[in-house]
């Protein structure tokens, strides 16, 4: 599967519904959905996001209409559907990788600005027919939005520079949550302000991303601008990837991702030694599966690296994307401070998940104390309260990484809203009273890590990444620069 041949096949959908031979759009429609979901599951492991939009334009190939009134109609759903695939290169020409996808966000917002003047020119005129345009209206904003959002994690994923890292996840992706929920308000007039508000901040954000990455010569003064005007701490630096070829045996090398960033480590003699943190287990498989906001479950066997591995993630997340760390308390008691100290200084404790702030990364080891299915049953209020806060932590942009023994221990809505089930070695009884639901994937789980020498095992983790596809992984872990034992017991003396 080729972009030439999906290129193709869009010139042929978009041929037959110009030329109004609407026999041939129904077919078309199907052939070029299949071959997007084959391309994005192949190169890009994501689902395919458009069937609902490929729906819509069936409905409107077949509804009796005008031809004039159904080509239009198609057009603009084609047009939305190109939105949304444009981050993958699909139905655009493809130049320089970074001058494509700069286009590409000028475009979208010059595309927002059309309908949001538009959307406010007819919003307090009552009449049916333009009340059906302001829905459409809101549509294609709503799309627009997201398309904006996927060229940001497009950014985020190759860049190298903090600064670019840090205006987008500080500012940018905020500002996209605060109009994506607006936009269903503007009938009001604290809604309409509010969404107006973040759509001037928006634009003015992505103006000064768009300064910094064609004019780097220049970066500290946008960075001094944007500190001032929009009220954002921009964290500079870099963000080092060094390509390293390993060589394994004849005719056969592997390209990969090693990630290096200077970091402190904290002695028993109260001096701090400065270390390098590496994340050379990171691939691009990896990549794709810790892109945040995600909710990570890892579960497996006592002493087997569940709480290094959560660790491990988190440090790599601050240093990939700038995220901030918390550390959930879920014993709900003072923590001693010796056993603070085992953690690294930027690594905050909180007590519960509504403490979490946006952007930002939470362990939450022994999450049955805190989230134990059996007593929240009984805190039904409570538990309402989490399964709201899990619906949005993509809006608030958090990752969450919990960490129990057994998931049949933790809450359901928890278990049932993971992007990725993570599992360690597992023992063979484990297995048997684990949750119903996942048993295959644990069994799988086992019977990989049975193929694996016993003292080797705790260097692997198994991984069902859920939102990728159901993709499922064996993969190596690194630990955490500042890992130690202690830290597995971090709540023996709590």
């Amino acid at each position: 599967m080729t972009e030439y041949s999906l290129n193709k096949a869009l010139d042929e959908l978009i041929s037959s519904i110009v030329d109004c031979r609407w026999s041939d759009a129904w077919h078309n429609s199907f052939k070029l959905e299949k071959m997007i979901e084959h391309y994005l599951l192949t190169n890009f492991n994501v689902v395919n996001h458009v069937s609902s939009d490929f729906r819509l334009l069936r409905l409107y190939i077949q509804k009796r209409c005008s031809d004039r009134v159904k080509s239009y109609k198609c057009k603009e759903i084609i047009s939305r559907i190109l939105d949304k695939l444009a981050v993958y290169g699909i139905g655009v020409k493809k130049s320089d990788g970074d001058l494509n996808i700069d286009k590409e966000l000028e475009s979208a917002l010059n595309r927002l600005d059309g309908y949001v003047t538009e959307l406010m020119g007819i919003l307090d005129i009552r009449m049916i027919d333009f009340i059906g345009k302001r829905g459409e209206y809101v549509e294609s904003i709503k799309s627009t939005l997201n398309n904006i959002e996927r060229i940001m994690l497009s950014y985020l994923s190759t860049t190298d520079r903090m600064e670019v890292a840090s205006l987008i996840q500080k500012g940018i992706i905020p500002t996209l949550a605060v109009a994506t929920t607006y936009i269903t308000a503007t009938s009001d007039d604290k809604g309409k302000k509010k969404f107006l508000e973040a759509i001037h901040r928006l634009k003015t954000l992505c103006k000064y991303l768009l300064m910094m990455r064609k004019h780097p010569n220049i970066a500290d003064l946008v960075i001094e601008a944007i500190e001032e005007e929009a009220d954002i701490k921009i964290s500079r630096g870099e963000i080092h990837r060094i390509i390293e070829k390993r060589s394994f045996g004849e005719g056969g090398e592997e390209e990969r991702l090693v990630k290096r960033k200077r970091g402190r480590r904290k002695e028993r003699g109260g001096e701090e030694e400065e270390v390098e943190v590496t994340f050379d287990w990171i691939d691009k498989e990896w990549e794709k599966i810790l892109r945040p906001p995600a909710i990570h479950l890892i579960v497996g066997s006592r002493g087997k690296g569940k709480s290094a591995t959560a660790h491990a993630i988190a440090e790599y997340l601050k240093h990939k994307y700038g995220l901030e760390v918390y550390f959930i308390n879920t014993y709900g008691r003072p923590i001693p401070s010796r056993v603070r100290s085992l953690l690294p200084e930027w690594m905050q404790i909180v007590e519960d998940v509504d403490d979490l702030p946006t952007n930002c990364v939470a362990i939450c080891d022994e999450a049955h104390r805190k989230f134990s299915a059996m007593t929240m049953v009984k805190k039904a209020e409570y538990r309402s309260e989490l399964q709201s806060f899990l619906q949005l932590i993509r809006q608030k942009n958090i990752t969450l990484i919990f960490i129990s023994h057994e998931s049949r221990l933790i809450d359901k809505s928890i278990v049932s809203s993971v992007d990725t089930l993570m599992v360690k070695p597992i023992t063979e009884l484990q297995l048997k009273f684990e949750r119903s639901e996942i048993q295959d994937y644990l069994y799988e789980a086992y019977k990989m890590f049975s193929r694996i020498p016993e003292e080797e095992k705790i260097k692997y983790i198994y991984i069902l990444h859920v939102s990728g596809g159901g993709a499922r992984y064996l993969k190596k872990v690194g630990l955490p620069s500042y890992w130690s034992e202690e830290l597995s017991t971090f709540f023996k003396e709590v």
